[in-house]
């Protein structure tokens, strides 16, 4: 499966990692350096609709990149911050990955407002 070009819209996504823990126990996370990639995002959605990967409930925008696409990006649920319709010069991060549901061609991302 394959996505047209012209349906791509650029993002900036940056991905965490964890560099030590807090004095409770917690991992502390660091971000990379924001990256600009071109992918399949849906309209803004506010609604469950079910797919070959189970129920999607409430998720802003949905992220549709090949599995090949995907490993380039190797996001983390609910860590990965996004950056949609603005630039990281913009300000902050106004999406968070929440689910990543793959199969054999493609990968689907739901995305929540932060």
């Amino acid at each position: 499966m394959r996505s047209l070009e012209r349906n791509k819209r650029e993002i900036w996504f940056s991905n965490p990692t964890v560099v030590g823990e807090d004095e409770t126990g917690n991992d502390v996370y660091e971000y990379s350096e924001p990256v600009s990639v071109m992918v399949n995002i849906s309209a803004p959605t506010g609604y469950a609709y079910g797919t070959e990967n189970g129920i999607w409930a409430n998720y802003n925008f949905v992220i549709i990149v090949t599995a090949k696409e995907y490993k380039s990006l190797q996001f983390t649920e609910g860590k990965t911050l996004i950056w949609h319709n603005k630039k990281p010069s913009d300000g902050k991060p106004n999406l968070v990955v929440d689910r990543v549901a793959d199969s054999i061609n493609q990968v689907r991302i739901g995305l929540k407002r932060r």
